[in-house]
């Protein structure tokens, strides 16, 4: 059970939280943005759950531009003015999170919608936790006025065409797509087929509405991308021709002029379908009528093509399907659409729902007393809906509130379910639910508090949901006086609800299974690094890849499992390919390894003293006076003594000077702020923006100067061995044609950190 929390402020927007796949909680806090951030590890472990505060607080401005990242805007004439550009503070009024995947660490990136109809991106570069942390990494109205200044020819440099492409910049909605999955050649493991492609819809002031594909300097294969871009896949008209012809023929000036400021302020996405083509529909609402816009994306070529859908196919669901509901808000009614994917027989029904919010009756008599009127529909608009899912039971719950706290919980049974017994797909209201109780205490306790008799209101800003939990952010007022109150007072409640508390996990909890012990996880690093080995042939090899090789035929003395001895055959293998490579002959490692194969069962001490004795020979006049040790081997940089191998998790000098190992690599960490850490296990890595900058690692002398090459972006498969992964070289995704131009080697540690991007041993996101 999740306790509530009170933050020091009013929400600024209606539909004010959104809540990431990490965990977490983003809250509009007019020209703040404040994110509670769950604890994890051993500070969410060490107390129970009733006594800890789960939450660390973050809160960062977001209104604040620089002339670069979005410059003054001069007034405009009449027809093409906004109020919210030129005279708004820049208040937040909308939030939503990307998939996990896109920014650093693989974390989520947050979209932060200002009143000045500004889109930016937002990250965390360390550790969400930290204020400092959380940057702006892009403005999307700049891009948007590139393409469309470059690829339309009405935005022109007159000035009908300058006030049309400031219409076209402005943003007024945005939603994420689900990233686009797909394995490449032979089922290899890549980013695309881990992360996916991030796709972004906004629509603007012009109704228009434009797919951008959003790609960070994390989210290309190996890191080839420098820095963060957006890139205009494809736009069109958000309305059919037949509506714009109808709004162009009305009876008077004001309701012509008034359709003409009717803008798209919602947008969801359904999921993509098939595996050969990506097909989902984007369901938008203007004007009061609905739209939905087939999406059909193309790998190869890559293209966009987008049509309007007025028909629904009305079949009966089959069981085993999966079932993704999208629902937009009117003012007071949901519509809902239901997709049910059959993956198997690549086939989708679509249906579509409407539910009107309905509330007590409320008599109403006129003054004469003549009439009596019973009003059926809430009078305040929907300010924010929550879609659960249940795994256990296959039902999908949906919560709708309106501004006056009307909360209304839904339950979709899919058919084929053991709760649906009759074949076909229900919706039934659920008469109570945890969440309703705990705003009933919440208003009762204010109520009582401040001695109002009843007379208390409660307002509703915005639902979200994650897993099982629900989420609703509430602040109290008086209901028979004046409201008085200074910024100081300002109090907002956010309160939690589950569908089950005692099947869910909390939000620092790990979400995914990751059964695998500490010897299997250095198992799989070592099949992957022998796998690559001999791939690095083809390449000039750096001091950096031959250290990693080495340290991981060091490793492999020590690690005892199932699989170690071909695990030291190969070991033994790379070691002699070393020595054809650097021309240092590795004696000493090679006789252990001969001696290792021959036992059966091994004493550990006997084991510790044996590879130490063994890797721990060398004096440091032998090391500053021969290059080719200087390029495989670690030195202490304390004292310059040589490191010897007794322990895969930590490393000590002939001096006794000691350093934690890297968890990947297996090098030394030996000087500070060049790691980072599992937030769950709080293992320690290298960080390879550290590792693979060739201004900050350095990597010894080298006998002549390597000149890279220059040639093509191609792809190429790179199977890792008995563990079963497999890489891909280079970046799957390339949207247009790439010229020849200067690239980086597929180096044994960029390929390492590419592929194992998460915590392999836990499963947990990095700090740091």
């Amino acid at each position: 059970m999740l306790k509530e929390i009170q933050v020091p402020f009013y929400p600024s927007a209606a539909n004010c939280l959104a809540w990431s796949k990490d965990g977490e909680l983003a809250i509009a806090a007019g020209e703040h943005v404040h994110i509670l951030v769950p604890k994890r590890g051993n500070t969410a472990k060490s107390k129970g759950v009733q006594d800890a505060n789960p939450w660390v607080a973050v809160r960062f401005r977001v209104n604040s531009f620089t002339t670069e990242e979005w410059p003054m805007q001069e007034p405009a004439s009449f027809e093409d003015f906004s109020i919210g550009e030129e005279q708004s503070l820049g208040i937040v009024t909308a939030l939503s999170w990307s998939a996990p995947g896109l920014a650093k660490h693989r974390r989520s990136v947050l979209a932060v919608l200002t009143s000045n109809l500004v889109l930016s991106l937002w990250e965390s570069k360390t550790d969400p936790k930290e204020q400092d942390s959380w940057e702006r990494v892009l403005v999307v109205n700049q891009s948007l006025r590139e393409y469309f200044f470059q690829n339309d020819d009405e935005t022109d440099t007159s000035k009908s065409g300058e006030g049309l492409l400031r219409r076209k910049t402005r943003i007024r909605a945005s939603a994420w797509a689900e990233p686009m999955r797909w394995d490449g050649n032979h089922g290899n493991l890549s980013y695309q087929s881990r992360w996916g492609m991030f796709l972004l819809a906004v629509t603007n002031d012009n109704r228009d509405i434009i797919f951008l594909r959003v790609a960070s300097p994390y989210s290309m294969e190996f890191g080839r991308s420098d820095s963060w871009n957006v890139m205009a896949w494809w736009h069109g008209r958000a309305l059919p021709s037949t509506d714009e012809e109808s709004q162009a023929v009305l009876p008077s000036l004001l309701s012509a002029t008034m359709a003409k400021k009717r803008f798209i302020r919602d947008l969801a996405w359904s999921p993509w379908q098939f595996p050969k083509y990506r097909d989902a529909t984007l369901t938008y609402q203007c004007g009061g009528n609905l739209y939905s816009l087939r999406v059909v994306f193309f790998s190869r070529p890559f293209r966009i093509t987008a049509g309007f859908e007025n028909t629904w196919i009305l079949i009966r669901e089959p069981s085993g399907v999966s079932t993704h509901v999208t629902a937009v808000a009117s003012r007071d009614a949901v519509n809902l659409r239901v997709m049910s994917i059959d993956e198997k027989l690549n086939t989708h029904n679509n249906r579509t729902y409407r539910h009107q919010l309905r509330t007590k009756a409320d008599r109403w008599t006129h003054a004469r007393g003549e009439t009596e009127t019973v009003m059926m529909h809430p009078w305040d608009q929907v300010s924010g809906f929550a879609i659960c899912e249940d795994p256990d039971a296959a039902d999908i719950y949906l919560y709708i509130t309106t501004h006056l706290s009307h909360l209304e919980v839904l339950k979709y049974t899919p058919t084929g379910t053991p709760t649906n017994h009759d074949g076909l797909q229900t919706w039934s209201t659920c008469a109570t639910s945890l969440l309703q109780s705990r705003m009933s205490d919440c208003r009762a306790k204010f109520d009582h508090t401040h001695d109002l008799g009843g007379l208390s209101v409660m307002k509703t800003w915005g639902l979200a949901s994650l897993g099982g939990y629900v989420a609703a952010c509430v602040t109290m007022h008086p209901g028979d006086m004046v409201e008085y109150t200074t910024q100081s007072l300002e109090r907002s409640t956010i309160l939690f609800g589950e569908i089950d508390y005692q099947k869910r996990n909390f939000p620092w909890e790990k979400v995914t299974d990751h059964a695998i012990t500490e010897a299997e996880a250095q198992a799989r690093i070592l099949d992957a690094i022998f796998a690559q080995e001999p791939i690095q042939d083809g390449f000039e090899r750096s001091s950096l890849t031959n250290k990693i090789i080495y340290a991981a035929a060091c490793a492999s003395m020590l690690l005892r499992d199932a699989g170690r001895f071909g695990r030291l055959e190969r070991a033994e293998g790379a070691l002699r390919n070393l020595e054809s490579v650097t021309g240092y002959h590795f004696e000493p490692e090679i006789a252990c390894i001969e001696r290792l194969r021959t036992l059966e069962h091994v004493n550990s001490s006997d084991l510790i003293i044996e590879v130490r004795s063994s890797t721990q020979c060398m004096s440091k006049e032998y090391y500053l006076d021969t290059p080719a040790a200087f390029r495989t081997h670690e030195m202490c940089s304390i004292c310059g003594e040589c490191i010897g191998w007794d322990s895969l998790d930590a490393a000590c000098c002939i001096s006794g000077h000691l350093f934690v190992r890297c968890a990947l690599t297996f090098l030394t960490i030996q000087e500070p702020a060049v790691s980072k850490y599992c937030e769950n296990c709080e293992r320690e890595y290298l960080d390879e923006q550290f590792l693979l900058d060739p201004a900050k690692h350095d990597d010894g002398p080298r006998e002549e100067e390597f000149q890279r090459p220059i040639v093509k972006v191609y792809k190429e498969v790179v199977q890792e061995g008995s563990a079963g992964f497999q890489m891909e070289a280079f970046n799957d995704v390339i949207p247009e044609v790439v010229e020849e131009k200067d690239v980086d080697d597929p180096s044994l540690a960029r390929v390492l950190f590419s592929t194992f991007d998460t915590c392999i041993y836990c499963g947990g996101k990095f700090l740091g």
